[in-house]
Order: C-alpha cells, then sequence, then structure tokens
C-alpha cells in the first residue's frame, strides 16, 4: 500500500511512554512542526522512517496513547480506535499491562 502512494493510517496504543511523555525534542532538528506528543517519541520516529524507506507513501500515523492508563482501560474505549480504521496497530503497554482490580471484582 505505502510503495503504490496509497494512504496508510498508522495508530499507536499505550502509555505516557508511547504518548511520548519525558521525552527529550529539544534534540531533534527544530525545522519540523512539533505536534502535541513532540517528535522524540518512538511512534513519530517510526513512522518518519516508514516515510524515509518508502519515499512515495502517505502514512498517517495517530497517536492513540493516554498516560496511566492500563490495555483493559483501552479495551474500554476501543471504539475511539476503530474511528481511526488503522492499517497497521502497535500496542505498546509495559507499565501498565494489566487492571488488577478488574481480576479482583471478576473472582
Amino acid at each position: 500500500m505505502a510503495e503504490r502512494g496509497l494512504p496508510v493510517r498508522v495508530a499507536v496504543l499505550g502509555g505516557s511512554v508511547t504518548y511520548g511523555g519525558s521525552c527529550a525534542s529539544y534534540a531533534l532538528p527544530q525545522s519540523k512542526p512539533h505536534d502535541s506528543f513532540g517528535l522524540c517519541c518512538w511512534s513519530y520516529r517510526f513512522v518518519d522512517w516508514l516515510k524515509r524507506r518508502h519515499q512515495n507513501s502517505n502514512i498517517k500515523l495517530f497517536n492513540l496513547a493516554v498516560p496511566a492508563t492500563t490495555s483493559a482501560w483501552r479495551l474500554s474505549h476501543f471504539d475511539e480506535v476503530l474511528a481511526v480504521r488503522p492499517d497497521l496497530l502497535i500496542v505498546d503497554y509495559g507499565m501498565y499491562i494489566c487492571d488488577y482490580s478488574i481480576a479482583l471484582y471478576s473472582v
């Protein structure tokens, strides 16, 4: 798809690291406009790499990460992800991988 110039939607899910919290955007070139989560977050860098690899691509990043959330929370708000209709979905929950309160209430 990317090689033919067709639109490719990349969505990322996760917490604060995926969102771009505490990354050092000052180290990047100032010629590019900054988004709300900064050019330094890994998701932006990944999509930037994809765009460089596929020169005629039309790749758009949707950073749907929300700091301090769990994968269980994201599942309860998955309609937001479906609305984007991603071609590639990357899930990155490390710190808050599960919600133990759900397990306690389901016993």
